[in-house]
């Protein structure tokens, strides 16, 4: 099978994600359960494509899928919580494949989706608030297609997107910035399409875009394309 994802959970289980399923292996007991979508078993996977896999803070395995929304493990029942988007429900998560699970330092769980833009799960009510584009709106997200997610050493996310290029978000006043390809500006951003991100031990943002990699230290406020 394509394998989509990998983690090692905080027991040292190792959990496989592929486009067939989820993966459990249990190198201990050397077991190897598999978890798949069965239109009879309400506690299966909500979608056999699995795109991305994160163990919060309270050692819960969240598993997001293509078109099947999000699913909590319950290992109470050895299946799984789901999460699907309703377009009559503003509260259900956002619309389309989840590309981005991660927890922030203060245990928010942010979900990038790929027409839903950034989502914030709401443990308490067990719903889901939408930061999403709005045409007009400087300081709103610059894409609905939302892939990587960082957050770095000062609590700022940084989001990529698919054809929005880079944005900078501060949780707690909800404003995005925005970093765009600009084709007059060789210091701009390479490309508006983003795969990853990452943040070195200087505090530099590195990029990852379908047309290079971006270096950008964060005191210069240009991009270098290595």
């Amino acid at each position: 099978n394509y394998t989509t994802t990998i983690l090692e959970d905080n027991a040292g289980i190792i959990w496989i994600g592929s486009e067939n399923g989820i993966s459990k292996f249990d190198r201990f007991k050397l077991k190897f359960p598999h978890f798949k979508h069965h239109q009879s078993n309400p506690d299966g996977l909500s979608n056999n494509f699995v795109t991305a896999i994160l163990q919060d803070q309270s050692s819960i395995l969240w598993v997001g899928t293509q078109d099947g929304g999000l699913n909590k493990f319950d290992p109470q029942k050895n299946g799984f919580i789901h999460y699907k988007h309703d377009p009559n429900n503003l509260e259900s998560i956002g619309e389309g494949t989840i590309y981005s699970l991660i927890e922030d330092k203060k245990g928010r769980i942010w979900i990038g989706t790929q027409n839903g833009g950034l989502n914030r799960f709401h443990p308490e009510t067990e719903t889901f608030i939408h930061y999403q584009h709005k045409v007009g709106v400087k300081n709103s997200l610059s894409s609905n297609f939302v892939w990587p997610i960082y957050e770095d050493t000062k609590g700022f996310l940084w989001i990529g997107t698919w054809g929005g290029g880079l944005n900078k978000f501060n949780p707690e006043t909800e404003q995005f910035f925005h970093y765009k390809r600009d084709p007059d500006n060789t210091n701009s951003l390479s490309n508006d399409q983003l795969s990853s991100i990452i943040e070195d031990s200087a505090g530099n943002i590195w990029v990852g875009t379908f047309q290079g990699l971006n270096l950008y230290p964060q005191q210069s406020k240009f991009f270098f394309l290595l």
